[in-house]
């Protein structure tokens, strides 16, 4: 039984929300974007992701 990870990469979470890497270390920083820090590793747990783009639409809306 193969188990599935819990987190992933900076980078590998930009590209499934869509945005560029510079932009997701950006709101990792600011806390948009919540992040685990394990040593010098930065990782986003997957069901961030999703709960992002969720609160950035209720943010916005009208979108785009």
């Amino acid at each position: 039984m193969e188990t599935q990870p819990l987190t992933e990469s900076v980078p590998a979470a930009a590209r499934r929300i869509g945005i560029g890497r510079d932009t997701a270390y950006q709101l990792v920083r600011e806390g948009r974007l919540r992040a685990v820090h394990v040593g010098r590793r930065i990782l986003v747990p997957l069901s961030e992701s999703e709960a992002f783009v969720e609160r950035e639409a209720a943010r916005d809306p009208g979108g785009p």
